[in-house]
């Protein structure tokens, strides 16, 4: 596949994390925890880095 597992297992808790941005009223602490993130601010810096965006910027697009 090309990336290891702890790459692979971060980009799938990424994606349901955007899943439940665009498509739940959760708030976004709360997502961070349904993602399994230790902390809000582990799971806002984990998605800025991997979609050059904050959590809050993309919900309101």
């Amino acid at each position: 596949m090309g990336v290891s597992f702890y790459n692979y297992h971060m980009q799938q808790r990424l994606l349901k994390g955007l899943h439940l941005i665009m498509f739940s009223d959760y708030l976004i602490s709360e997502i961070a925890y349904r993602c399994d993130f230790n902390s809000y601010k582990n799971f806002v810096r984990a998605f800025s880095h991997g979609h050059n965006l904050r959590a809050s910027d993309f919900r309101i697009l």
